[in-house]
């Protein structure tokens, strides 16, 4: 896939992820909103509906204990005046001074029956009734002045109003908190009852602060309509966890939405950084199979070549030419099977199928016979190889030919990158407890930015804007996965244009690596 198009994609990710982000900002404000309009909804009609039934109860229902008697008796003599009315009314020719009727307690000794000398049965029973009925409103009106007489409370009037003392505010309570869980609202509801003529505080629920019920908006005014009053009331709730019942709840599915946006923007990520590396290790594959090829040309072009020259009856040849062509046809062969070996064995290491002999091995020996291969090659170009071994050096436990191979990659390194001559120091030595191996030289040296990914497989450092150095950029990879496999440790010392510095740590007493 082309960069262009990856960058295209992730733009449009990107702005299409920022879109959706936003509108589920917005959709979730909204959500909050509309559900606090309707628990709002929900808490005014529970109010409605608790208001209407507290204004359609009776006087002695909602009363306190000990004042519901003389309601009830007030409302029991309200029904005899009535009755009374109803009887004088219907037979004004039995009775006289009608004019004098009252439709209060003022009725008494206010009724006089004509006189006459024969009352009929019927006139005798009208006559019975009446004194039976003003007998019992006497007799409960004076209960009533007797309950006064004794008892330390304000007398019930017939524009009674609400104290803190005359009324049943648990009933109150208990008929909102059902209307409330009816509707669906079951957090603890704080209420209070004002007298909102005088700003008196007639009721409040345990635990309420009078305080914050004065600046909740929830205020309702009600009425008792069959209990008429100058004042007015109403009905203050406050709900502490309204704003957590109703916002958490959405605002927690919007953090868990905006999180799985998050997972999924992060894997995008993830995948479009992985679609970069894959590219840029396709590039390098292809560079590796173009290195490689020119590689393995180089020495059939020459085998080729030398070949020819052995059987060309024109081309005189000695015994001295004779070897030199057989020599050339080996070192190219040999370097042919160096990196066929080389490949072979980081393909191994790569899919975890490499399998080490470990033997006890003299480190400076395995040095000393890599670093022979390099000296004509080194010698005929003009460089210097020094090779400085510790004769007294402690042998380690490793794999002779990953060792060996070890130190021909880093000495073919050290030539690659010379800069034109090469001057390559190879020693070993003990370094504490260590068994040091040291390959420096003085070529191009490495960047900092590039020393972090110089072990990486197919990573090359590049001189200027083009790689003009051959290989395969697999020899450090290979030298780190033996460095592994062995236990031990290798250190990077470099600088621009003053060379590299390879240290391989190995301990004196190796165990053998995994397989």
């Amino acid at each position: 896939m082309k960069t262009r198009l990856i960058i295209i994609l992730l733009s449009v990710f990107t702005i299409a992820t920022i879109g959706l982000t936003a509108v589920q900002i917005f959709q979730t404000h909204r959500a909050a909103e509309i559900s606090d309009d309707l628990f709002n909804n929900s808490i005014h009609t529970a109010m409605d509906n608790a208001i209407q039934q507290i204004g359609q109860m009776k006087p002695e229902d909602f009363v306190n204990e000990k004042d519901r008697y003389i309601v009830s008796s007030y409302r029991r003599i309200d029904e005899l005046n009535q009755k009374i009315i109803t009887l004088l009314t219907d037979h004004q020719d039995l009775f006289f001074d009608i004019q004098r009727l009252y439709i209060n307690v003022t009725m008494r000794d206010s009724i006089r029956v004509r006189r006459r000398a024969q009352f009929t049965p019927s006139e005798q029973d009208l006559i019975s009734q009446y004194n039976t009925l003003l007998s019992a409103r006497n007799r409960l009106i004076e209960d009533i002045e007797d309950s006064k007489s004794t008892s330390a409370t304000t007398p019930i009037q017939l524009d009674y109003q609400l104290t803190k003392d005359n009324f049943d505010y648990q009933l109150l309570e208990s008929i909102i908190h059902e209307e409330l869980v009816i509707n669906g609202i079951t957090v603890a509801a704080q209420i209070g009852v004002y007298n909102t003529t005088t700003n008196e505080l007639l009721y409040c629920s345990n635990g309420s602060d009078s305080a914050e019920l004065k600046e909740s908006p929830h205020r309702y005014s009600f009425k008792i309509s069959q209990l008429p009053s100058s004042c007015e009331y109403c009905i203050v709730l406050k709900l502490p966890m309204q704003y957590m019942f109703v916002k958490f709840t959405n605002y927690t599915f919007a953090i868990l939405s905006l999180l799985l946006l998050a997972i999924i923007f992060a894997t995008y990520f993830i995948s479009i950084r992985m679609m970069f590396n894959m590219k840029k290790l396709d590039g390098m594959k292809t560079t590796f199979i173009n290195n490689m090829t020119h590689e393995i040309k180089t020495p059939i072009a020459t085998i080729s070549l030398a070949c020819e020259m052995l059987n060309d009856p024109g081309v005189d040849c000695d015994s001295e030419t004779r070897r030199n062509f057989v020599s050339t046809i080996a070192d190219e062969a040999r370097r042919m099977r160096v990196l066929v070996e080389t490949i072979l064995q980081n393909s191994k290491m790569s899919n975890k199928q490499v399998q080490l002999t470990i033997k006890e091995i003299n480190l400076s020996e395995i040095t000393s016979e890599a670093a022979r291969s390099f000296q004509l090659s080194i010698k005929n170009c003009g460089g210097t190889l020094i090779e400085q071994y510790d004769p007294d050096l402690p042998p380690i436990l490793g794999d002779p030919l990953h060792l060996s191979n070890l130190v021909h990659n880093l000495i073919d390194n050290a030539i690659k990158y010379s800069n034109g001559v090469p001057e390559i120091t190879i020693q070993t030595y003990v370094k504490e407890d260590k068994i040091v191996l040291r390959v420096s030289d003085k070529g191009i040296g490495i960047a900092k930015e590039d020393q972090k990914h110089i072990f990486e497989k197919f990573y090359r450092v590049s001189t200027g804007n083009i790689h003009n150095v051959k290989g395969f950029g697999i020899g450090l990879n290979y030298v780190a996965n033996v460095v592994k496999l062995h236990h031990a440790k290798i250190n990077l010392e470099s600088e621009l244009d003053k060379g590299s510095t390879f240290e391989v740590l190995f301990n004196s007493v190796q165990q053998p690596a995994d397989k």
